[in-house]
């Protein structure tokens, strides 16, 4: 992935290419949970415990581990600590990365066939979320799985998911500790030039504008992306969640493309490898890295 962290070429950029589909996604998420938060007056984050660092608003839209959305959980009458689910027997809600984006794991919406509905994030004992028990975390499936321990990384912190918890905070809270509030809260409030650009790219677009947009990604083939941080009270340059700008490239045959070399993601990047080896002319066998025939030894 190349990292456009200076703000004149993110800028040029986006005004050319335009966002990811999975980012327009997170983008409209973002943007609703922190105007719902505007108005109700209580912040909540997904908040990395060591880092302190606030990982994705949470709001109506967001996904809870038990597979329901946050607007299905019960408000509490008292305090702000639990909000049980109104589905199931989830007894509190627990943020769950609901894009493989959040992951890092970029290129699963660019492969043939690849369905975001029927994604979800897995444990490391290979059974997802909804296979765990949504209270007690155990694997519900027959295997040795005694807790949930995710397989990727959060994008933003390159923490596990177990390493984060909800921060549910009022404004006169976050005040007081100088954290953003009201449009400052916003996505990209720090770029107010980039917030605006990407809203016109945006406008008229709904939350599930971005499958389609993924469909005929599939069909044109592998992209460059551009990074734009959209981390709470965290600068452009900062390690932290991006808008991805993405740029068709058309690799030759004799030419590899390179993917993100991140922790956690070994074992994806090999299968996105040997998934080039039979996708043809672009990510193919050429005469430089084809197979060489082995001649049989003479008995």
């Amino acid at each position: 992935m190349i990292q456009a962290n200076n703000p004149q070429s993110i800028m040029a950029a986006l005004h050319e290419f335009g966002p990811a589909p999975g980012a327009k996604a997170m983008m409209e998420w973002e943007t609703l949970h922190a105007k719902e938060a505007i108005t109700s007056g209580i912040y909540i984050t997904f908040t990395c415990l060591s880092t302190k660092s606030e990982c994705f608003r949470v709001g109506s839209k967001s996904l809870c581990f038990c597979g329901h959305l946050f607007e299905e959980h019960i408000k509490p009458k008292k305090g702000l600590s639990k909000y049980p689910c109104g589905n199931c027997g989830c007894k509190t809600y627990k943020f769950m990365f609901q894009r493989p984006e959040e992951q890092g794991l970029w290129w699963l919406p660019r492969r043939k066939g690849f369905d975001i509905k029927k994604w979800k994030a897995t444990c490391q004992c290979k059974h997802n979320h909804e296979a765990h028990s949504p209270n007690s975390l155990r694997c519900k499936s027959k295997c040795t799985c005694f807790s949930f321990q995710s397989d990727f990384p959060c994008i933003v912190c390159d923490k596990k998911w177990e390493e984060h918890d909800l921060l549910i905070e009022t404004r006169s809270e976050r005040v007081a500790q100088k954290k953003a509030v009201d449009d400052q809260y916003l996505p990209l409030a720090k770029n107010p030039d980039i917030q605006q650009e990407l809203a016109k790219k945006m406008a008229g677009l709904g939350l599930g504008e971005d499958q389609k947009d993924e469909l005929e990604e599939q069909k044109t083939g592998p992209k460059t992306t551009f990074s734009v941080n959209i981390t709470p009270d965290v600068p452009l340059g900062v390690h932290g969640r991006g808008i991805e700008v993405q740029v068709e490239v058309h690799h030759r045959g004799d030419i590899r493309p390179k993917h993100d070399r991140g922790r956690g993601r070994g074992r994806a990047e090999k299968s996105v490898q040997l998934m080039e080896m039979k996708s043809g002319p672009q990510g193919g066998y050429s005469e430089s890295n084809k197979p060489k025939k082995t001649i049989p030894k003479k008995k």
